[in-house]
């Protein structure tokens, strides 16, 4: 399983008026994982509930989980 933003969690973020450097403070999730995030990189599911709850958004709005190809699928 792999937990990355939506598309629209830059915009929401902005939008609710917080930098990353602000958003990083008040969720307790540090900066770089929420630029890495914002780039594409996955994130843990306990960071992803901290940034709900400091952007007072559901899970759903934010985040988007995929289920990652076993090897087998892959061959």
């Amino acid at each position: 399983m792999k937990i990355t933003a939506r598309n629209e969690f830059q915009r929401i973020r902005v939008e609710k008026g917080y930098s990353i450097q602000e958003l990083a403070r008040v969720s307790k999730v540090s900066v770089g994982t929420i630029c890495k995030m914002e780039h594409g990189s996955a994130i843990h599911p306990k960071s992803a509930k901290k940034l709900c709850a400091a952007l007072n958004k559901e899970f759903d709005e934010l985040f988007v989980i995929e289920q990652r190809k076993s090897q087998k699928e892959t061959k």
